[in-house]
């Protein structure tokens, strides 16, 4: 017994030792593997020589750790290995964003549907990158994470996570295409300037709902990103930096469009009080005290995302708990309507 016991031990300990060599192995095998899809990317003439610039690979090797197979993980982060970190820089990642959305928006009008936004940057992945998806996945995915105080980046990461819903995303769009369009209607000179005076006044016409310190804010982030307290030349407010990325006025305006839904949706759960089950009446009623300009289109629109159901199917529904609700309307493209009372 004694010697069988002795066979037991040494063979556990030959047996945990092949388990770490093996361990050893696989770990450098993730590493050249990694360093093989960088290598094929750069000879494939997947980067440009600009590019690379912006692409480097830190000499100390660091990784990042797949996130397993399973099918809680999105499809393009499927991985049990190491994939290469290469640091994108926040103009690559704002460009390939740029690129994601406006391929994704072409795809959803030619089909006539909306795809969803992991499936499409899945795809997208595959077609442009090939073999070298993996690496960008990881790497766009956790660059987008590291960069959440950029709201053009936060915003496409929220939405690839299914926090917020696509629609956010083209409301700012449209209030940033809406404001830039004013602007210009206003402008009777067509000289593509204003001053400081007639900035502001335009600025409350084409934004009457706007608080007098939004107003403010937008005026300093203008004539802080000009230089110039004095004429204020609109149209280079809607340029990007050079690092592909919107300027201050336009960064203020798509923080104030996110902060200006969160009062918005606080006055609503304040006017349903206590509450802690809703119908659709409830949010029907609330939603008429707190922006009763808003038409009947726009309130069956904000009921059915409230209750995740169609038009015609809103007399089904029964109660649902408020947050999740007000959750719901959170993660869509609200805003107010009409004057605030």
């Amino acid at each position: 017994n004694e010697s069988l016991q002795k066979q037991y031990f040494q063979m556990k300990q030959e047996y945990t030792t092949l388990l770490e060599v093996n361990k050893r192995i696989t770990l450098e095998r993730d590493k050249l593997s990694a360093e093989l899809e960088v290598f094929k990317t750069k000879m494939a003439g997947g980067l440009s020589s600009s590019q690379m610039d912006n692409f480097p690979i830190e000499a100390d090797e660091d990784y990042f750790e797949g996130l397993g197979t399973g099918e809680d993980v999105f499809a393009y982060l499927r991985h049990d290995g190491l994939i290469k970190n290469v640091n994108l820089a926040k103009k690559s990642i704002s460009k390939v964003l740029k690129e994601i959305w406006s391929e994704k928006m072409a795809a959803d009008l030619q089909s006539g549907t909306k795809s969803s936004l992991p499936e499409f940057f899945y795809n997208f992945l595959q077609k442009k990158y090939g073999d070298s998806a993996l690496l960008w996945a990881y790497n766009i995915y956790y660059g987008c994470r590291n960069h959440q105080k950029d709201e053009f980046i936060s915003l496409f990461f929220s939405i690839l996570n299914g926090i917020v819903d696509e629609s956010v995303y083209h409301g700012q769009i449209q209030h940033i295409s809406h404001v830039l369009k004013e602007l210009r209607s206003h402008d009777i000179t067509k000289k593509e300037m204003y001053s400081k005076q007639e900035f502001s006044q335009v600025l409350k016409t084409v934004l009457p709902n706007k608080s007098p310190n939004h107003i403010q804010e937008l005026i300093a982030a203008a004539t802080s990103q000009l230089g110039d307290d004095k004429k204020i030349k609109y149209n280079v407010l809607f340029q990007e930096s050079t690092e592909d990325t919107a300027g201050a006025f336009v960064a203020l305006l798509q923080s104030q469009y996110a902060a200006e839904k969160v009062t918005y949706l606080s006055e609503l759960r304040n006017t349903l009080e206590d509450k802690e089950e809703l119908t659709v009446v409830d949010l029907k009623r609330a939603f008429q005290k707190i922006d009763p300009s808003m038409d009947a289109q726009i309130l069956a629109s904000y009921l059915t995302q409230g209750f995740q159901t169609t038009k015609e199917q809103l007399d089904q529904v029964l109660f649902v708990d408020t947050d999740t609700v007000l959750d719901r309307l959170q993660a869509s493209d609200i805003k107010r309507i009409g004057p605030k009372k």
